[in-house]
């Protein structure tokens, strides 16, 4: 059995890279369910399940400024290390409120101990959905690559896609690559977060609702380079192993 399930890797690794669900989020259901913690929360942000217009989802609503509510789990070293030979970081939401600046406030990001890399989440007067790739090189998170998705406020599917070949993470909106070469900043801290994960919600035409965004997916996957994945893809497969008897 296991010459024959190494055959199969070794063949489906050379063909393409084999992808391994290490945390998700889906729906509506309670993230504190799934694996994730709540954060420190604060302030009056809300958060439950939501039918939004047929899509179950999983809502975060600030009423002020400085409030936060975001997911978090931190991985092992062992999934880090799995993690080098290349991950995937894919959320599908709806970002519910317009003129909200893309500050952290709405995010989702995956720090390796190293580098973080984080897709900042906001919108435009019409409800089209912003997202930055934060750089950290400003004093409100809103600084990095940008890319603003027309169609107003619907539901986008944004990836963030790491080659470690390239050292850098492509960022793909609806399937489609729209910016290249993000390396992240320097940060030694690891962890996986979504949500209001920052204090520094900042309208861009007050008065308004603060930020708003309902979440129907989040996905961390181990993606290995073919080039890797025959080496990488045992570690990787005895990671999933332990995922499974979880």
């Amino acid at each position: 059995m296991l010459h024959f399930l190494a055959a199969n890797i070794a063949l489906a690794s050379t063909l393409h890279a084999l992808p391994v669900v290490l945390y998700e989020h889906t729906g509506d259901a309670d993230p504190t369910t799934e694996g994730w913690t709540l954060g420190p929360q604060i302030g009056a942000t809300t958060l439950g399940p939501i039918n939004d217009s047929g899509t179950p989802a999983w809502s975060i609503m600030n009423s002020a400024a400085g409030d936060t509510g975001f997911y978090r789990v931190i991985p092992t070293p062992a999934e880090v290390s799995a993690a080098s030979f290349g991950w995937s970081l894919k959320v599908t939401l709806r970002v519910t409120a317009s003129d909200d600046a893309p500050g952290g406030s709405m995010l989702s990001l995956y720090r390796d101990g190293f580098r973080s890399y984080q897709m900042h989440f906001g919108s435009a007067a019409n409800g089209d959905a912003l997202v930055v790739l934060a750089d950290n090189s400003g004093s409100n998170s809103t600084t990095g690559p940008r890319f603003t998705v027309p169609g107003g406020s619907v539901y986008n599917t944004f990836e963030l896609i790491y080659s470690p070949g390239d050292a850098s993470a492509d960022l793909f909106v609806n399937g489609v690559e729209q910016l290249s070469n993000y390396t992240g900043f320097p940060l030694s801290q690891t962890l996986l977060a979504w949500g209001d994960g920052s204090t520094r919600d900042v309208p861009l035409v007050p008065p308004r609702n603060y930020s708003d965004a309902n979440y129907s997916e989040v996905v961390f996957s181990i993606v290995p380079e073919p080039t890797t994945a025959v080496f990488g893809v045992i570690g990787v497969l005895g990671i999933c192993f332990r995922r499974i008897r979880k």
